[in-house]
C-alpha cells in the first residue's frame, strides 16, 4: 500500500520522528536514501527501501537557523495532495491517528492534518465510496 502520483514536498517540524511516522502509517511511506544535507531530515519513499521515489522530504525546524534556505521560517504549506488507488485501504492507517471520519469529505477527497497542522488531501476515483 502506497500513495501515487506526486512529486515531493518539503515539510519543516519539530517532530521528526512523529511526523515521518504519520507519513508512513498513514500513506505506507517507507524511509529511504537522503544527500547528505548538513542539517538532519528524512526522506519518504513511495516504495520499499531502494525503489520508488521520494515523495515527502522531512526537515528538523533547526535547519531553518542552520542556513537552509527556504522562507521566513514558518511552513508555507497550505496543502499536499496524494492519490490513491483504494482509499478504503488507507483507512486503517487515519484511524489509527484517531481520524474517523477524515475531515472535509467530498466526493473523490478526504483532508486529514498531520502533526504539524499540515492539510493532506488523499484523492480516489470519483466513483469509490470512501469508508
Amino acid at each position: 500500500m502506497h500513495a501515487t502520483t506526486f512529486d515531493h514536498c518539503t515539510i519543516r517540524t519539530t517532530d521528526l520522528e512523529g511526523t515521518c511516522r504519520f507519513y508512513a502509517e498513514v500513506l505506507g511511506l517507507t524511509v529511504g536514501q537522503r544527500p547528505n544535507f548538513p542539517f538532519p531530515g528524512v526522506w519518504l519513499y513511495n516504495a520499499p527501501p531502494g525503489e520508488g521515489v521520494p515523495l515527502v522530504h522531512v526537515i528538523d525546524e533547526g535547519a531553518q537557523r542552520a542556513g537552509h534556505s527556504g522562507a521566513d521560517g514558518r511552513s508555507n504549506v497550505d496543502h499536499i495532495a496524494f492519490r490513491v488507488v483504494d482509499v478504503n485501504r488507507f483507512a486503517a492507517g487515519w484511524r489509527r491517528w484517531g481520524i474517523t471520519p477524515p475531515t472535509g469529505r467530498r466526493s473523490g477527497q478526504l483532508f486529514l492534518r498531520d502533526p504539524n497542522g499540515v492539510v493532506v488531501e488523499i484523492a480516489y476515483g470519483s466513483r469509490e465510496r470512501a469508508i
